[in-house]
Formats: C-alpha cells, sequence, structure tokens
C-alpha cells in the first residue's frame, strides 16, 4: 500500500497526528490550489531520503521523519535524513512530517 492509500486509512480512525498534519497542508501556485496531500510510506519517505542524499531534493531537517507505515500497534516507522536509518518508534514521539503529493 503507498503512502496515499495509507493516510486514508489513517485518517478514516485517526483525529489527530502525523498523517492529519500532512493532510491539512495545502498550497496555492499561480492561482492553483493544491490539497491532495499525505504522509509518504517508508519506502516513499525512503526513495526522499536518496534524492535528498544526492542533491536533488532539498528543504529537509537532519532529523526524522514520520511515515504512513505501521510498525506495530504503537509505532509506524521513521526516517533519518541525517544518516539514512529506518527503525520504528511510538507514535507518541515528536518528529518532523513532511507532506507530499501525487503527481
Amino acid at each position: 500500500m503507498d503512502g496515499a492509500a495509507k493516510t486514508t486509512v489513517m485518517l478514516g480512525v485517526c483525529t489527530s497526528g502525523a498523517a492529519n498534519l500532512a493532510d491539512s497542508y495545502g498550497t496555492t501556485v499561480n492561482g492553483v490550489q493544491y490539497a491532495d496531500w499525505f504522509l509518504p510510506s517508508k519506502g516513499e519517505l525512503n526513495q526522499m531520503y536518496i534524492k535528498q542524499s544526492t542533491g536533488v531534493l532539498r528543504g529537509f531537517w537532519s532529523g526524522y521523519y514520520w511515515s504512513s507505515s505501521e510498525a506495530e500497534h504503537r509505532e509506524a516507522w521513521i526516517q533519518s535524513f541525517r544518516n539514512g536509518d529506518q527503525g520504528a518508534d511510538g507514535k507518541d514521539n515528536a518528529y518532523y512530517v513532511r507532506p507530499v503529493r501525487a503527481f
């Protein structure tokens, strides 16, 4: 399942958290509003890290970001943008959120 589908599932059962932050993001460019943002999956987030480390993507903080991939009932996968490490941590911890959208 991709991040967009996972975010939709999460929004059906969660009233706050990383998925809600990503979903609430919106921007307008040249008069066109883009509001179809979601929380990337573990794999999508890792691809973003790879592209960031080669200079293709920019604007990431050197820290951990939430993914939409659940590890266990109380844990979700996180991705380090400092060294590329992935791991699981409790959903009640505070990490960065990077909304993305498909194109």
